[in-house]
């Protein structure tokens, strides 16, 4: 495969999948030395300092390649949105939704070949207001969702979905639901409900598929929407969003949008992308921004 003169940047999170990251790194550095003259390798040592490196990188690279989980990805997307540097991903979390949204490949090693092919297509990313202000770039999960991604942050003795999995279990014994104010293209609604995931891509926590239909090239956001329900039936619907993501179940509704803001006068835990936003949060808005980045695609 021929060499490259691109100028090319890794952020790379050695931390990411448990730690799985950091026993391919060298591996992975080997072999883009293969592929580019150029290939920088910038390792973060705490997760607060991702979106800075991608930052500081965009300005001197025009592709910045984000080695990681959802977590990680969202940190650079937040890095170089706007600056016109173009985004690739190599899948190495616990999860990885976004990577299976992009429809790429589970082999770090794979994805190097589709990194140097080179082909691009503009993708959308969700614009967050409010108590807090970030792009997404997957999901941004708000209520129980918000609080299952609390817990789960904390658990560090199992992998993958599990995490997750066990997250929702918290949540669902901890957090009941309360009053929401929505406001979805302009009508509004107030009513009691127990989650609203804000939806670009149709997979969160490692394949639960909460917007099947979603797609992140498409202009829109998919809302998913839980209203209030016994813990009975949360349990019962769990695997439901595994293995019938289609199906239709009563107090779950899925709406297509373009704006969606959300306001509660009791404080809400919220996600972006898997990143703990707070669990005090009170107000926030999201709106579709199509075509804000170019990324890496099969």
């Amino acid at each position: 495969m021929k060499r490259k003169k691109e100028k090319i940047c890794f952020i790379y999170n050695p931390s990411a999948g448990r730690g799985r990251a950091g026993r391919i790194l060298e591996h992975l550095k080997e072999r883009a030395d293969e592929l580019w003259y150029h290939a920088e390798f910038r390792v973060t040592q705490k997760e607060k300092d991702i979106s800075l490196f991608a930052k500081e990188a965009a300005k001197d690279f025009n592709l910045i390649i984000g080695c990681g989980g959802d977590g990680t990805i969202n940190q650079v997307v937040n890095g170089i949105a706007g600056s016109g540097a173009d985004l690739g991903v190599i899948p190495i979390g616990s999860g990885n939704d976004f990577a299976n949204a992009l429809g790429l490949p589970s082999d770090p090693m794979e994805n190097l070949k589709l990194i140097h092919n080179g082909k691009k297509r503009p993708l959308d990313l969700i614009r967050c207001s409010g108590d807090v202000e970030t792009w997404c770039a997957n999901t941004l999960g708000i209520g129980l969702d918000g609080w299952a991604n609390y817990y789960a942050s904390g658990i560090n003795r199992v992998k993958g979905q599990m995490i997750y999995v066990i997250g929702i279990l918290k949540a669902v014994y901890a957090y009941r639901g309360g009053m929401m104010k929505l406001s979805i293209d302009g009508k509004e609604e107030e009513r009691e409900l127990l989650m609203v995931t804000v939806c670009n891509g149709p997979e969160e926590g490692g394949g639960f598929k909460v917007a099947p239909d979603a797609s992140i090239f498409d202009g829109y956001i998919d809302l998913l929407i839980l209203e209030k329900m016994s813990v009975p039936r949360i349990l019962w619907y769990l695997p439901k969003f595994i293995f019938q993501p289609g199906k239709k179940l009563k107090g779950v509704n899925r709406i297509r949008c373009k704006k969606v803001t959300l306001n509660t006068e009791a404080p809400l835990a919220v996600h972006c992308d898997g990143q703990g936003l707070g669990i005090n949060i009170k107000a926030i808005s999201a709106v579709i921004e199509p075509g804000m980045l170019m990324v890496i695609v099969p």
